[in-house]
């Protein structure tokens, strides 16, 4: 069988999980192309969807190093209800027999024994002039929760001749132990068999984006009231854009305050989204959120009473913050516009991991259109695009959003500041609508970096310099600095279509963090 004997009893079909991985051993000459025609199932599978989950070894979707491991996705269906797997149909060609398309096309995700018992032909009576599809079925695995519930997401793995259990955990990064314990009796030096191994989904993540959170607990006013102390001025650690927030222990855990969205937290999951724990409704809506220790971004930032964030932590809460929008943009059923990011609805954890907050602005995206129109502008002044005037709706604004975060994230100055007076009309003209106070006070985060990147020759480093938080000294790479500067001019440009999507955020900050741990390293051994 292609798994050990209690993987099979373990996967009798309780379903649990709506997706896998493939690991495709792929020679030189096979193309991005090749896979996903060969891998079709009932969802189609585009290139694009190979790239999001290998990006540190395909760059693009026109891009492939040969001779290497590629994870494809697929479902992971209830099969008869007897075990977790797919059958994809592959059309056969001329020259295919079964060892072939087990062994090369399917890259021994199956056996030669298994197509002979899935297929009606006997492999020397297919016909041979005719488009005949035979079946080819992969096992699949949600895990097991006994051993471990950070995993939701697993990699239907083929052993080769030079695996060990060791050099696994090495390209892995995963614990021997538990690999081992995931795939009892399995020896991983045997050479050939099936092994399952934790992956990660398309935003670098171990849990599967396709887990749904159970319906969020419902309390009672007078549990919340007795948690926070009757609402008492010393438990409020907040405000939110449509409500107080306040701190309380419920039933062992911490709690806040906030407005309806209970819709759109209900019906996402992810790390670096706030997680829903539970409501109320009685008289008003109470919303129950995880408590974040670390407060918000916009307080480490701009409260100089607080401990500076090191540059390796603000890339990064960059990175968990853009992962957290690629979900909600592109991944979430449905799929959401946040049209609220800022600094003050970044919250962090214990750990300085960024989370995504207040969802009260979120809006459903027509995926079918790249816009929408209304005509109720809401956001934060100097997060705004300019189209958001009039009223063009649609995921840029949130890439917008995010660029201005960015150069936040650089200097520690709020998305507008006091200057001597306003450098463009459109910024003239919202500040007319926004405040009262004397217009010539003010300048967007924006119009100050475009300044100095718009500058010619060796200029825009010192500029940077700058206008990078003094609060860094010198513990920073300029270059780096550049590079989030780049990324960040992109994210803000006029024209929307010309904006990157979330997705490739996501990929230039991972290389970014990636390059910044890197020397961080070296500096550490030179020193």
């Amino acid at each position: 069988m292609l798994a050990s004997k209690s993987f099979i009893a373990e996967s009798k079909c309780s379903k649990t999980c709506d997706l896998a991985l493939a690991s495709c051993y792929l020679l030189k000459g096979t193309n991005l192309t090749y896979i996903s025609d060969i891998m079709k199932s009932k969802v189609l599978l585009k290139r694009e969807d190979i790239v999001s989950y290998n990006t540190d070894t395909v760059p693009n979707k026109d891009s492939f190093i040969g001779d290497s491991r590629v994870n494809v996705p697929f479902p992971c269906d209830c099969i008869n209800d007897e075990f977790l797997g797919h059958t994809f149909l592959y059309q056969h060609q001329q020259k295919d027999t079964y060892a072939s398309i087990s062994e090369f096309t399917f890259s021994n995700l199956t056996t030669k024994e298994r197509m002979e018992r899935d297929n009606v032909y006997a492999e020397n009576s297919i016909p041979k002039f005719v488009n005949v599809n035979v079946n080819v079925t992969v096992n699949c695995s949600c895990g097991n929760r006994k051993v471990s519930k950070d995993y939701g997401l697993f990699i239907t793995y083929p052993l080769r001749k030079e695996d060990t259990l060791e050099s696994n955990a090495n390209d892995t990064e995963i614990e021997a132990d538990l690999l081992q314990r995931y795939n009892p009796g399995v020896n991983f030096s045997q050479g050939s068999g099936l092994v399952f191994i934790p992956g990660k989904d398309s935003n670098g993540d171990t849990e599967s984006k396709f887990i749904v959170v159970d319906k969020s607990p419902e309390f009672s006013y007078e549990e919340l009231a007795n948690a926070t102390n009757n609402f008492s001025l010393a438990n409020k650690i907040g405000q939110g854009g449509f409500g107080e927030v306040y701190y309380g222990e419920l039933k062992g855990k911490r709690q806040e305050n906030y407005i309806a969205e209970m819709k759109v937290l209900t019906s996402v999951h992810h790390r670096n989204l706030v997680r829903l724990i539970g409501y109320c409704i009685e008289g008003s809506l109470f919303l129950v959120y995880e408590y974040m220790d670390n407060g918000s971004l916009s307080q480490h930032l701009h409260n100089s009473a607080k401990e500076p964030l090191t540059w390796s932590t603000r890339l990064r809460i960059a990175l968990d913050v853009a992962r957290g929008l690629e979900y909600i943009h592109d991944h979430s059923v449905p799929v959401y516009i946040h049209r609220d990011i800022k600094s003050d609805n970044i919250l962090l954890n214990g750990n300085f991991n960024g989370k995504i907050a207040d969802f009260g602005m979120t809006k459903l995206s027509d995926v079918a259109s790249s816009t929408d129109n209304t005509d109720h502008v809401v956001g934060t002044f100097g997060y705004m695009p300019p189209e958001n005037a009039y009223g063009h709706i649609s995921r840029k604004i949130d890439v917008y959003a995010f660029g201005v975060v960015m150069y936040e994230l650089i200097s520690a100055k709020a998305a507008v500041v006091k200057i001597d007076k306003p450098s463009t009309e459109f910024e003239l003209k919202s500040l007319e609508m926004k405040t009262n106070e004397s217009i010539d006070e003010y300048k967007s985060l924006v119009a100050l970096f475009d300044e100095v990147i718009d500058q010619d020759g060796d200029p825009i480093e010192e500029g940077l310099r700058k206008l990078v938080d003094p609060r860094l000294g010198d513990n920073y790479s300029i270059d780096s600095i550049k590079k989030m500067t780049q990324l960040a001019k992109a994210c803000i440009n006029r024209d929307p279509k010309q904006r990157p999507t979330m997705r490739s955020v996501v990929v230039s900050l991972m290389t970014l963090n990636r390059i910044d741990s890197a020397a961080l390293s070296l500096a550490m051994e030179h020193h």
